[in-house]
């Protein structure tokens, strides 16, 4: 009977929770998800220098749905949900694992599916939602090393947080949590043992990170290279240590607020002398999870989505160590601060009005968009499904010259499509990217194309709905 109710637990809290995150689905765009959908749209998988296995598992995810009919935005971000979910049914094992009755292991699945960080990534298009599935798969790798340290189950679970980089580069520091857990939790094994095992994990977890890539994007046929990415984040690093001020607000947006009420319940486990052991490891990870975000994002606001794999730990410390009526008290704190977080960030109105305006130009007739900032990426990876998107930045960042020797074609590919009735629009947003290059003289061939759609094309400037910007007609 103990098993039967502990499986309709997990049912009921896996079925409530993906009901909960479909039904708050974001329709607005978050992070590299509008870039993410567009590369989805042109199966353009394979160029790519971090974060490697979203786009093959949400295009493959998408297609899959695309036979029952399921938009791609829409089966894009219940994949978010769904991997979320997953997520949650292997810390709910990993709890199990850990010797945490079923109960206590249930309710700290619960407090973590609750979390407004949790929430806020399974509701969105973004990598940090189906990341959670890695991190849980890491974390109960964790649990059964801990429940017997060997080598090989050491290697095991080297290779699953090896994996969650791959899905999202914070998936990096994931050993720094796991060998915590490791030196933290188990009783039996001796410190050599566990000195051991931990080396395994981590020589394993370095191996993927270096050959992964390189290895699993040969076997998927993508061009896969980690050059550049860390490049990326050093100067991202250097940046924030040049302004120390900037590191409260980071723990207040990356920690305290999309954590709460979980950012602080934490900390009683430290009244337990049993627990003790396990919070300190855990404060390690947070200081070091922490230091990563600021380095990472500096002032940007990640919603957390660097710490997600801290929600779980955090909720088993609080389940251990608050009362009863208190944790039910916490869940609903948590409900209430997700669909708060969710409200401020949800603006579905500016992509609908926006498209909205699109299809009015339109007239019911194909559209080619010259597009060039986020909100335009949005709009159309969101809202405007039919339209063929153009990125202007993209287009003349290739140079003068190899734009000069292109525009012919261009030209023929334009009058064509203008020829059969289709609608090409230039948004503001592009014409004033394209005007700012050129005033700056740091990019030449932004000048160019601006000047050769006004001589080879009548441009009139047009506002409909939600969109500004300008259509272009045949002279």
């Amino acid at each position: 009977m103990t098993r039967l109710a502990e499986a309709l637990g997990v049912i009921t809290l896996v079925g409530g929770a993906l009901a909960l995150y479909l039904g708050w689905m974001q329709w607005t765009g978050c992070f590299d998800g509008p870039s993410l959908l567009m590369q989805l749209r042109h199966g353009v998988w394979d160029r790519v220098t971090a974060n490697f296995l979203y786009l093959p598992l949400a295009g493959t995810w998408s297609e899959l749905l695309a036979g029952l009919d399921v938009p791609q935005y829409e089966a894009t971000a219940a994949f978010s949900a769904v991997a979320t979910c997953g997520g949650l049914v292997l810390l709910h094992l990993a709890g199990r694992r850990f010797g945490l009755p079923w109960r206590s292991a249930l309710g700290a699945t619960v407090l973590t599916a609750l979390c407004p960080a949790i929430v806020f990534f399974g509701t969105v298009v973004e990598i940090h939602g189906p990341f959670t599935l890695f991190a849980g798969l890491s974390l109960w790798a964790t649990a059964r090393l801990c429940a017997r340290v060997t080598p090989a189950r050491a290697a095991l679970a080297g290779a699953s947080s090896g994996l969650a980089y791959l899905m999202h580069a914070s998936g990096i520091a994931l050993p720094v949590l796991m060998v915590g857990l490791l030196w933290a939790v188990p009783r039996s094994a001796s410190r050599a043992q566990r000195l051991r095992a931990a080396s395994a994990l981590s020589a394993m977890h370095l191996v993927w990170v270096a050959l992964g890539p390189t290895a699993i994007g040969s076997l998927l046929g993508c061009r896969w290279s980690t050059a550049g990415a860390f490049a990326v984040f050093g100067e991202y690093a250097a940046e924030a240590l040049e302004h120390p001020e900037w590191l409260l607000g980071s723990v207040w947006r990356e920690w305290l607020w999309p954590f709460a009420p979980l950012s602080v319940a934490w900390l009683t486990a430290f009244a337990a002398p049993g627990l003790r052991p396990l919070a300190g490891a855990f404060a390690v990870a947070l200081v070091l999870y922490g230091a990563m975000a600021f380095l990472a994002l500096r002032r940007i606001d990640g919603h957390g989505a660097y710490l997600l794999p801290l929600a779980w730990p955090a909720a088993w410390l609080a389940v251990l160590t608050v009362p009863r009526g208190v944790l039910w008290g916490l869940a609903l704190l948590s409900v209430a601060l997700a669909a708060s977080g969710i409200a401020l960030h949800d603006r579905p109105e500016r992509s609908q009005s926006y498209a909205a305006g699109v299809r009015q130009l339109a007239a019911g007739r194909p559209v080619t968009l010259l597009m060039a900032d986020y909100f335009d990426r949005e709009a159309c990876a969101i809202a405007l499904p039919e339209v063929e998107p153009v990125s202007v930045p993209s287009f003349v960042g290739f140079g003068a010259g190899p734009l000069l020797a292109g525009l012919p074609r261009l030209t023929e590919t334009f009058r064509a499509r203008l020829g059969r009735g289709e609608r090409i629009l230039l948004s503001a947003a592009a014409e004033a990217t394209l005007q700012e290059y050129r005033d700056a003289a740091t990019l030449p061939a932004a000048g160019v194309f601006l000047d050769y759609l006004h001589r080879e094309f009548e441009v009139s400037a047009v506002r409909a709905v939600g969109f500004r910007g300008f259509i272009l007609r045949e002279p």
